[in-house]
């Protein structure tokens, strides 16, 4: 599944972000409602007075239901609101907003209630925005995204929509894309597990760097450090720091590739999808897998960048 479509592949780069935008399927599925068997077993057993995306782990799970736990927050990030009416819809908690990466509202409250609905919003007698209201809460760029959704005469109920494909359809491509971004913000903000983490957890013992064992596993290392990631990076076509240079993050490493590399989204995927390679390897081997060498990763991050 992980090979190019060119090789008899399905294209998708990490098994385990496929996997977990599978998850983010039936989870979407759960969020969305249904009359099916699996939906009304699991709604009366996790979660029978919520929805999917406001509900908990529970005690005593199933595997089944920790899986599924699992991809809760890719179902929330990938997920929006579409206006009807407003009335389910919190102003400034929710995801409504058109025309912005967060789909949230940024204008400060100050004074307002939180639970605020986009109804307060509408003039429901004629199925109009409150023009003058909304140019008085909110910042002027906000106000007029805002007064730019179209409201039906019928005000009908607000619909949830999968905010990363235009029709607001769940595609199972949308949401591994998704988490691939959702990857990259977790190696930035430095919180993906690594063993240096769990030891300081009490949770293991050795934290060394199963790639290489010379070093910790840390970020730092894992993305830049490690020979295996030095091999990579220099079979790409990225500009880098010399090979003996001391990057102590991804961030670090990102924001080099920002300031030296052509602007433009090539060379942000490229340095993303071959972190994720990394990442992969390194999970690969950890729980007993055979790892790649770093010139083969390298080449299956351009086979599958040219190819998407």
């Amino acid at each position: 599944m992980c090979e190019p479509k060119c090789n008899g592949g399905l294209g998708f780069k990490n098994l385990k972000l496929f996997n977990k935008a599978l998850l983010a399927k039936q989870g979407w599925h759960l969020q969305m409602g249904g009359e099916s068997l699996v939906y009304r077993v699991l709604k009366a057993k996790y979660f029978p007075m919520r929805d999917f995306i406001h509900t908990s782990i529970g005690h005593n799970p199933s595997y089944t239901w920790r899986s599924l736990i699992s991809a809760q927050n890719l179902v929330i990030e990938g997920m929006q609101w579409r206006v009807g009416n407003g009335a389910n819809i919190k102003i400034w908690q929710d995801k409504w907003l058109p025309g912005v990466s967060s789909h949230k509202v940024l204008s400060p409250r100050l004074f307002l209630s939180a639970d605020m609905n986009v109804a307060d919003l509408i003039d429901s007698g004629i199925a109009r925005w409150k023009t003058e209201v909304i140019d008085n809460l909110f910042l002027p760029y906000e106000a007029e995204l805002i007064k730019s959704i179209p409201l039906s005469v019928t005000l009908p109920a607000d619909r949830m929509v999968w905010a990363e494909t235009s029709n607001g359809n769940f595609t199972v491509w949308s949401a591994y894309k998704l988490a691939v971004r959702h990857f990259c913000w977790r190696a930035c903000r430095d919180t993906l597990t690594t063993k240096v983490k769990l030891k300081r957890r009490n949770v293991i013992a050795d934290d060394m760097y199963v790639c290489c064992h010379k070093e910790v596993d840390t970020n730092g290392h894992l993305f830049w450090g490690c020979l295996k990631a030095q091999e990579t990076w220099a079979a790409s076509k990225l500009q880098l720091l010399p090979l003996d240079a001391h990057l102590g993050s991804f961030m670090d490493l990102l924001w080099f590739v920002m300031m030296t590399n052509a602007t433009g989204g090539e060379k942000y995927s490229q340095l993303v999808t071959n972190a994720s390679a990394l990442w992969s390897n390194r999970n690969e081997i950890l729980y007993g897998g055979e790892g790649k060498t770093g010139p083969a990763m390298a080449l299956w991050t351009t086979n599958y960048l040219q190819e998407y």
